[in-house]
């Protein structure tokens, strides 16, 4: 077995909390009572700051609170059922890596007869792949969000103008500066994943400013499968406070 997957422990996470923790709720209390605890912890360090912006910007007149009709409410979920589906290839190859060699062996055997190349490191790169674009579909989907619910034009901005998340964050913090939420993405991770400066080797994933960058960053894969998890509990826990917020009608539907 590639020695990526070595150090993986049991991962409940990613295939029972975290998997209810994705779908879409009808609300932020609704959606916490489907996290795990640590998730959950995780979530309500943020959550104040969450509500703190979305509050801030309806007061300085920078929210949009357009009478959403039922195809655009529609559209909506379709977009964050579509993006939760990157969590369901996680949650797949979870099933299929376990931390039961014998079981992972066995898994492997039958993709193999099936005529799948398992070659371990193979493999393994392919579980980072999947990691770092679902981390990345969230940051779009972050910034597609910033763009329908924010009136950047009132700030003196044509978002037509503004390229990646980075620059939405940025003329975010100029009018509510020290917000947790904001900051989080603030990172070399965000940076990096966004820019496709990041590789994988060994099992640990490498940050790099440039694709030169002689000094990375890293983090190992167990780190950065909760780095995953923790930006989507963010990016989905934004999308339902600005629904609560608006009064947006609720939906039922949910991602398996």
């Amino acid at each position: 077995m590639s020695e990526w997957f070595r150090a993986v422990p049991s991962q409940p996470a990613l295939t029972a909390d975290f998997q209810s923790a994705v779908k879409m709720a009808t609300s932020i209390e609704n959606y916490k009572s489907k996290m795990g605890n640590g998730l959950k912890i995780f979530f309500e360090r943020y959550e104040p700051s969450i509500n703190q912006l979305i509050s801030d910007l309806d007061s300085k007149g920078f929210l949009e609170k357009t009478s959403f009709t039922k195809e655009d409410v529609d559209r909506l979920t379709d977009i964050v059922i579509t993006s939760n589906g990157a969590l369901s290839l996680i949650n797949d190859f979870n099933r299929i890596i376990t931390i039961n060699k014998e079981r992972t062996e066995e898994n492997l055997k039958k993709l193999k007869e099936a005529g799948w190349n398992t070659e371990s490191n193979r493999f393994a790169l392919q579980y980072g792949v999947v990691l770092s674009l679902t981390y990345h579909t969230f940051l779009e989907r972050l910034k597609n969000e910033f763009i329908s619910f924010i009136d950047f034009q009132s700030m003196g901005r044509d978002p037509a103008e503004m390229f990646g998340v980075g620059s939405f964050l940025g003329e975010l913090k100029k009018h509510c500066p020290n917000n947790d939420f904001l900051n989080y993405f603030d990172s070399g991770i965000r940076n990096s994943i966004a820019h496709f400066t990041f590789f994988w080797k060994k099992g640990e994933i490498y940050f790099c400013k440039n694709l030169f960058d002689r000094n990375p960053t890293k983090q190992t894969l167990v780190e950065f499968m909760k780095e995953v998890k923790n930006v989507n509990v963010l990016v989905e826990g934004f999308h339902l406070a600005y629904r609560d917020f608006v009064g947006m009608p609720p939906t039922n539907n949910f991602v398996d």
